[in-house]
């Protein structure tokens, strides 16, 4: 089975969360395209991992300290310009950088008509339950951080705890961190129909370990590289 290739915000070697990232990604014939989403002071959905760090001073900021004008003026861009752009021709998953961007990203894909091609990250068991209150037509992957001092302390017990969370929440599947993953994980998950996406893999070796747990998809900064190990493990 092919697994799903997500291309990590700055794959190939791009800044991050630029249409440089994005059409870099498109070319290498990616599955899904990773972007980060925050919000400006005055309300703007834009690209940008918390916290901003202007370039020239190196100053960081958070995003939603600074105004729309200012980010763009400093490269960022906005979120309804990546949705037009791309209008659905490749999914896109919205790592979301807090609970405030929420309703807005969701108020804009409705007026956009955007309907497909849509998944959500980056959120923990509250933002699932926020998400599916408000929609139903959007895929999300519950983040695997709030559960992780459990995985230290009884994985087994990880295990259930977080597949139970996402059953319960409206999750269609796991994104966790790679180094958490196992083949028992993977299997408890499908048993239950939901999804396992493993990030951030950039070594060769880790990205072998991981189909050979039958994972579905691996976000990666080099897509290239994992497409070749892939097509050598089918």
């Amino acid at each position: 089975m092919r697994i799903l290739i997500t291309a990590h915000s700055g794959c190939n070697n791009t800044k991050e969360n630029s249409f440089e990232h994005i059409y870099s990604a498109i070319e290498s014939n990616v599955d899904i395209i990773e972007i980060d989403i925050d919000i400006s002071n005055d309300n703007i959905l834009v690209l940008s991992h918390d916290p901003f760090i202007f370039e020239k001073s190196g100053h960081f900021e958070k995003t939603s300290n600074i105004s729309s004008e200012i980010l763009k003026s400093n490269g960022i861009i906005t979120l309804e310009s990546v949705l037009k752009k791309i209008n659905m021709t490749i999914p896109l998953n919205l790592d979301l950088k807090s609970i405030e961007v929420i309703e807005p990203t969701i108020k804009l894909l409705k007026r956009l008509n955007y309907t497909n091609n849509i998944i959500f990250s980056g959120c923990n068991s509250d933002w699932v339950t926020k998400i599916r209150s408000l929609s139903d037509e959007y895929g999300v992957f519950l983040n695997s951080q709030e559960f992780e001092n459990l995985a230290k302390e009884n994985y087994k017990n990880f295990i259930r705890t977080f597949i139970k969370t996402a059953i319960k929440t409206g999750a269609i599947g796991l994104n966790l961190n790679y180094r958490l993953c196992s083949k028992e994980l993977v299997y408890q998950a499908h048993l239950n129909g939901l999804f396992v996406q493993a990030w951030t893999v950039d070594k060769e070796q880790d990205m072998k370990n991981l189909i050979k747990m039958n994972v579905d998809g691996i976000t990666t900064h080099n897509p290239l590289l994992l497409k070749k190990v892939d097509d050598f493990c089918e």
